[in-house]
């Protein structure tokens, strides 16, 4: 299942609760394009947050990241109201290994197969 992650570092004098909101606003949006996905916010502790969004439908998975040249309000909105409160520390973004073996064979390379 494709999988997206990021963490949130709460700006100094941000208040913990406008940061919560604009997270969970984050949360809605992508949820909002990305239907069969599973989108959640955690605290890691006292300042970090991290959203992890699973999505068993690569389709959703790409229109809701989308192209950095062409980014969706819908979500684009959101993303920067948090970036208001909080700096994106950190970025996963992973697919399952057969997908990645379809990526790595579309580029002409072999992928091993488990036998």
């Amino acid at each position: 299942m494709p999988m997206f992650m990021e963490r949130w570092e709460r700006r100094d004098g941000t208040d913990r609760n406008a940061m919560a909101q604009a997270a969970l606003n984050r949360t809605r949006s992508l949820s909002e394009l990305a239907t069969s996905a599973r989108v959640r916010f955690y605290w890691e502790d006292w300042d970090i947050l991290m959203i992890v969004l699973e999505d068993p439908d690569i389709g959703d998975f790409r229109k809701v990241l989308g192209p950095l040249e062409k980014p969706n309000p819908t979500v684009a909105g959101p993303a920067f109201a948090l970036a208001d409160l909080a700096r994106r520390i950190d970025y996963f973004q992973g697919v399952e290994p057969a997908a990645g073996a379809r990526a790595f064979e579309a580029a002409g390379r072999e992928a091993v197969r488990a036998r």
